[in-house]
């Protein structure tokens, strides 16, 4: 059994090494999605976003196995 870890960062402050294994995974479970390609969100996230997103990192011992943003909502 894996033991799963949440780790969550400002989006402009991830981790070194994160926009790769969030493209291994776009390649891995969505065909390498265009629309999920970090440097597209990436772009999305500078343009429309407010500063206030956070990255959500889960990993499965060491590898990365979900990656997700979010943002409070009042």
């Amino acid at each position: 059994m894996h033991s799963l870890k949440w780790q969550f960062y400002k989006f402009d402050s991830m981790p070194d090494g994160l926009p790769e294994a969030w493209d291994r995974l776009n390649q891995t479970h969505c065909s390498s999605n265009p629309g999920l390609d970090f440097r597209f969100v990436r772009q999305l996230v500078d343009s429309f976003g407010s500063g206030d997103e956070l990255l959500c990192i889960c990993r499965a011992d060491a590898e990365v196995i979900a990656v997700t943003i979010l943002e409070q909502s009042n």
